[in-house]
Formats: C-alpha cells, structure tokens, sequence
C-alpha cells in the first residue's frame, strides 16, 4: 500500500523506514509477525470505520500502513524475504482493503453502489495483472524460482479460468513442477 509511494530510493521516508526496519531487526521483530499486525490494524480500522469512529479508523489504518512499508525491509535485512512472505503481505493487503471498504459502505446504504463499483475495479485489475504476469513469466520476463525444471503453473477446475484462488495460483508458481513440465498458455 503505502510502502510504494514512500520508497523513493533515496528520499528521506525511506531512509526513516530503513532506520525503523534496522531497529525492528535488530529488537527481534519478525518481518511475519509485523505483517500480522498490519493485517490486525487495518481490519481493526475497518470495524473503527464501521462504528463511525472516523479519526480512530484513520489512525489506525496509517499504523497499519507503516507496518506494512516495513515488513518487506525487515525482511531483507534479516535473514531474506520468503516467497510465502511476499504472498502474505499481498494477501493481507488485499484483506485491509476489503475491511476498510466493507466498515465504510456497509452502514452507509448510500454508498454500497460507489462500494460495489469499486470492488469490481479491483477484481478487474486483479485479473489483468494476473495475466499479465502470467505472460511476462511465459516470455522469461520474470525469474521465478527454479529447482529441478521449470515452474508449475496451475489452471482453475472447471472452464471458468477467473474462479482460481489467488493464493493457489500464487502458490503453484512459486512450486516447480517436478516432470519439468509447465501448463500451456491459455
């Protein structure tokens, strides 16, 4: 989420975050457990928005938000960031957004179109951007990890290829196929 917007190599938010990641690391903190509580913050401010605790919900989503920015650099000052870990941290982030979206439009009838619109834009981009990194991963533009063979790619059951599960898509390209034999592109 926020982590992008203050990543600039270079910029002073990052050389805060840094500074904050190398004090984490350093007390112990695991890049797992500070994905876990951004994960508990956002929803939390999802339940604080759904209860009109506005500025509460906002504080707590930006607790949420800086966590989330340091995770990742935790990671990778320690012992290495985990293709498990990257897959929570999308995940998790995916979830905050549902909260905080869900805690605002839910009790407000109002705006459960704009809610639902928007919603739709997501699953929308989500798909585009699965496929699209399906193509760069079929053309050698990404480097996936690679033991013994070339890495399985999963197809949903059934004819419906948009019903597979993020995380089982996520998790079939991150596990080589042991035949050293990938699904054709759809």
């Amino acid at each position: 989420m926020l982590d992008s917007l203050l990543t600039r190599p270079g910029s002073t938010p990052a050389a805060l975050l840094d500074a904050l990641a190398r004090r984490l690391g350093a007390a112990g903190v695991a890049a797992d457990v500070l994905t876990h509580a951004a994960l508990a913050c956002g929803v939390g401010a999802g339940a604080l928005f759904w209860l009109d605790r506005g500025w509460l919900a906002l504080l707590a989503l930006a607790v949420s938000g800086l966590l989330d920015a340091v995770d990742g650099r935790v990671a990778r000052l320690g012992p290495g960031p985990t293709p498990w870990g990257g897959v929570l941290d999308l995940t998790f982030d995916r979830v905050v957004e549902a909260a905080v979206l869900l805690g605002i439009a839910v009790p407000r009838p109002h705006l459960h179109l704009p809610a639902l619109v928007l919603a739709a834009t997501w699953y929308v981009n989500l798909c585009v951007s699965q496929r699209g990194a399906r193509v760069r991963a079929d053309r050698g533009g990404l480097a996936p990890p690679r033991r013994g063979g070339r890495v399985r790619l999963c197809r949903p059951r059934g004819g419906d290829r948009g019903a597979a599960l993020p995380l089982r898509a996520a998790h079939a390209r991150l596990t080589p196929d042991p035949a050293g034999v990938s699904a054709p592109a759809a």
